[in-house]
């Protein structure tokens, strides 16, 4: 049994390993089967992504850090989400330190890869500039999609292809904190990406104040 083990074809053990491969690490490659799909998210968004200084104002927390560990998926909030551990090396906004957990929407389902248009998945090993809205119930930080994600030069060792050229770090550091500097508070109940407005807002039609008419004093008796 052993010897026909050896003699099989070396594809058996890539397909052991593809299917062993987590998300994060790219699709699952598979010989002789094409590549996964990938499937869009169009959604709108509250906030002007190319426009740093709201993207500055949304994100709690921005930070550089490396992709350590792909932790997995869930759709127990009704999407897909995947999440994934990042060590982080400098912090720009906000309380991160340390490993954190990064919360991304999309991930890989029935081998078709599902992510925000214009945005990948985290890649492990790489570098990232992640601007990010911290959940306390959740315990982990959900990334701006890409806006919030922007792959950086460093020490990093991709353990995949990362289809957006990763951007000078000292570059990204010196916009993202000019960004900091002008950022544009976040306002979930209408849109953010412009400066609020210095207008005046309209004041009501003036009240003449009311004046109480004069009391005589009591005249005196005899």
């Amino acid at each position: 049994m052993r010897e026909k083990w050896t003699t099989r074809p070396a594809c058996a053990l890539l397909l052991m390993s593809a299917m062993a491969c987590s998300p994060v690490e790219g699709p699952p490659i598979v010989p002789s089967i094409a590549s996964p799909e990938t499937s869009y998210l169009n959604s709108s968004s509250v906030i002007d992504r190319n426009n740093p200084a709201a993207v500055a104002g949304a994100a709690t927390d921005i930070f550089f850090g490396k992709v350590v560990e792909s932790m997995g998926s869930t759709e127990r909030r009704g999407q897909l989400e995947s999440q994934f551990s990042i060590e982080v090396s400098e912090r720009l906004k906000g309380n991160a330190a340390g490993r954190v957990t990064v919360n991304q929407r999309g991930g890989v389902k029935d081998r078709t890869v599902v992510v925000e248009s214009g945005d990948e998945l985290l890649v492990l090993g790489q570098s990232y500039l992640i601007a990010a809205r911290f959940s306390k119930d959740q315990d982990w930080y959900t990334l701006i999609p890409v806006a919030g994600d922007i792959p950086v030069t460093g020490n990093g060792s991709p353990r995949a292809k990362v289809n957006r050229p990763p951007e000078n770090r000292d570059e990204v550091r010196d916009r993202m904190k000019d960004a900091i500097a002008r950022e544009i508070p976040f306002a979930p109940s209408g849109a953010t990406g412009t400066a609020p407005s210095k207008t005046p807002a309209p004041s009501s039609p003036s009240v003449p104040p009311q004046t109480s008419s004069p009391v005589s004093a009591p005249r005196p008796t005899s």
